[in-house]
């Protein structure tokens, strides 16, 4: 259950408290997601760069918390926000937070 306006925020991959930015969710899988940005963020954003990403997901919200590298950056049809790609890392760390969300995204 993803509300339509889900948010996420964007912290820095070492603390997920370091907080840099938020944006939009506009999908999510257990091995990225996608999410709308404003320009001026995407702009301090390196493609290939490691990123944090906190959200909440579930019918009784679950706090996410998952490293990942910005794997894109695509025009969202307006001047002043971009859609960026977020692969989640493959490692030990994050197998716990892919087998939550494939857990609470029923795949």
């Amino acid at each position: 259950h993803v509300a339509d306006s889900t948010s996420v925020t964007l912290t820095h991959a070492s603390s997920f408290a370091n907080r840099i930015g938020e944006g939009a969710m506009l999908n999510l899988s257990q091995d990225g997601l996608a999410c709308r940005i404003s320009r001026e963020l995407s702009d301090s954003l390196d493609i290939g760069g490691p990123i944090g990403v906190v959200f909440e997901l579930g019918s009784a919200p679950t706090r996410i918390e998952a490293k990942g590298t910005i794997k894109n950056k695509t025009a969202a049809g307006s001047a002043h926000s971009i859609i960026v790609g977020v692969c989640f890392n493959d490692d030990a760390e994050s197998e716990g937070t892919k087998d939550q969300l494939a857990r609470l995204l029923g795949s």
